[in-house]
């Protein structure tokens, strides 16, 4: 009798068990479908990039010795392209095969170049690259550039004509002069250690009979390696060896470099006055306040010629690039550029 009670309670707490599971589920699909479908977020994701800019000339972190010195690349085809370089600014528009180019002057020392392309959805890519211009580096290892020697050119065969193609590219490599910059943390007698502005610890090796230093305060004065002490800030130019190591010929001992913070915007003008406009940027809708100074210079390319133009010509919703430093809500504008709508698709 006793088992038959055990049974019948454990068979109806079963049974409740199933009939509250039941009930359960039963309330848990009403409740789905009678709540409204969620919203998706009103947050904007910023638009990705399907295009990019590959430079022809110059490579960062390369030592020139001309200016003007001609920005050469290759983006989307007809974009405009924004190209701020240390004294002055440029839009140019990639052709039809996506190819751009602009000459900019160069200042000596440690040049930051930013190169922007826009595209008609607002869509920004941004490139930056730091060049060194110095003549007098020219001069100084114009008879030491390595060259392929009339040896090398005649042991060419069809076997290792691969292999000499790809020692060719190397050499090719080796004969363009670099640069690093950075803060010296050690020195020995043929190498200088120093920090890049990344923070990573790079190597300089070098004769110090040979290397020139030079050391730029007020004026310039050549000292010798001896002058050099640790925390110098330091431009060293020269050639990458095999191993990737700066052989370096030309020291400059000089102020720290800090990054100039310049961007291009592209935007639309609203609600211009005598002496300010709100720039309503393209991509994220950012309103910056720009105001006129003695250093803005305003042009429009709407006619068949660029032309120089005064801040009261500027009109309501014309389309611009602002070139400059951004500072909260303002926007420091040195170059602005009146430019073509984009066509409607």
């Amino acid at each position: 009798m006793r088992k038959e009670v055990l049974f019948a309670i454990l068979a109806g707490v079963t049974l409740g068990l199933i009939l509250a599971f039941g009930v359960w589920r039963a309330n848990l699909a009403l409740r789905s479908k009678d709540s409204p479908p969620e919203e998706p977020s009103e947050e904007t994701q910023p638009q990705e990039a399907t295009f990019g800019i590959t430079l022809a000339a110059p490579n960062d972190f390369e030592v020139v010795s001309q200016s003007p010195f001609l920005i050469s690349g290759i983006t989307k085809p007809e974009l405009f392209v924004a190209i701020s370089g240390v004294e002055e600014d440029f839009v140019v528009k990639s052709d039809v095969e996506g190819e751009f180019k602009q000459e900019i002057t160069l200042i000596e020392g440690v040049n930051e170049i930013t190169i922007t392309a826009f595209d008609a959805d607002g869509v920004t890519i941004e490139k930056r690259l730091l060049i060194a211009y110095s003549t007098e580096f020219a001069k100084q290892v114009e008879a030491s550039i390595p060259s392929p020697t009339q040896t090398e050119e005649e042991t060419a065969t069809e076997a290792n004509e691969v292999r000499e193609k790809v020692q060719e590219k190397v050499n090719e490599a080796m004969r363009v002069p670099k640069f690093v910059m950075g803060s010296v943390t050690d020195k020995l007698a043929g190498t200088i250690e120093l920090r890049d502005l990344e923070g990573e610890i790079r190597q300089v090796s070098l004769s110090p009979d040979e290397a020139v230093f030079v050391k730029i305060a007020k004026t310039r004065t050549e000292v010798k390696f001896a002058d050099l002490a640790i925390g110098d800030f330091i431009v060293a130019m020269g050639f990458a060896n095999g191993n990737g190591v700066l052989e370096g010929k030309r020291i400059l001992i000089t102020t720290e470099f800090e990054t100039s913070g310049r961007e291009a915007i592209l935007g639309t003008v609203l609600d211009p006055k005598k002496a300010e406009f709100t720039l309503k940027t393209v991509n994220d809708a950012d309103e910056l306040l720009i105001k006129n100074s003695e250093e803005l210079t305003i042009f429009s390319q709407l006619g068949d010629e660029e032309e120089e133009i005064d801040f009261a010509d500027l009109e309501e919703d014309q389309q611009v690039i602002a070139l400059g430093v951004k500072d909260d809500a303002n926007f420091v504008a040195r170059t602005v550029v009146v430019v073509a709508e984009f066509p409607s698709l």
